[in-house]
């Protein structure tokens, strides 16, 4: 694999970060998802508005967190710092070479480093959507423009959070976030964890369903 020596390494070691930050990523998702399945017999379970507003405080932190989660792994390199960035491992990436000394056949490397990148420009779109979200309501608030402000009637309130994704589109692209740092941990020869991700989604579904249910046991005992 032929890459300057410092950019390489700095990959490899970033490995293990991209996998923490996934797993992040896989606590609060998980756990969103699953109080979002159950919400019908939660909702037709609760008669006190407390604990509606608090259940909806809880799920709202949630989908935040995922949405500052995934925009973490997939940042650009900014200028002065060595942060997390898929996108700058994957311009790496591009430039490896086959090595007779890889794990990986010269086909299986040829083809991993297609899905590689197929898979990241398919996300681009939805990637870009949400680091709008991160960047103009969860890291600021961005108000816009004077101009834009102006525009508006007076009384208008031109700082709403409008989400242009569906539950199905960041649950396929926190998913294809996964698959990309498994390849990534694939193309230079390293293994992911895969039983941890198993144990984080197990252990996230397990605890979202005993709050449900003590809850709505709680609830029911009055």
């Amino acid at each position: 694999m032929n890459f300057e020596y410092d950019e390489i390494d700095l990959l490899l070691r970033s490995l293990i970060i991209f996998e923490e930050e996934y797993i992040s990523l896989i606590y609060s998702w998980e756990t969103y998802k699953r109080i979002f399945e159950n919400h019908k017999i939660i909702n037709s379970g609760l008669t006190s508005p407390a604990i509606r507003f608090s259940l909806s405080v809880i799920s709202s932190a949630l989908i935040k967190e995922s949405w500052s989660n995934i925009i973490r792994i997939w940042d650009k390199k900014t200028k002065c710092q060595n942060n997390m960035s898929l996108h700058k491992a994957h311009e790496v990436i591009k430039t490896l070479t086959h090595t007779e000394n890889s794990n990986l056949s010269r086909v299986d490397f040829k083809e991993i480093k297609g899905c590689i990148n197929q898979m990241v420009i398919k996300q681009n779109n939805i990637k870009d959507r949400i680091q709008n979200i991160r960047n103009d309501h969860l890291s600021h608030k961005n108000l816009g423009s004077l101009d834009k402000i102006k525009a508006y009637p007076p009384g208008t309130r031109f700082d709403q959070l409008f989400i242009d994704h569906t539950l199905i589109e960041f649950d396929n692209f926190y998913k294809e976030t996964g698959e990309i740092i498994s390849l990534f941990y694939k193309i230079l020869d390293r293994n992911v964890n895969q039983p941890n991700r198993d144990h984080a989604i197990r252990v996230c579904q397990e605890g979202a369903d005993e709050l449900i249910e003590k809850i709505l046991y709680e609830q029911k005992k009055g």
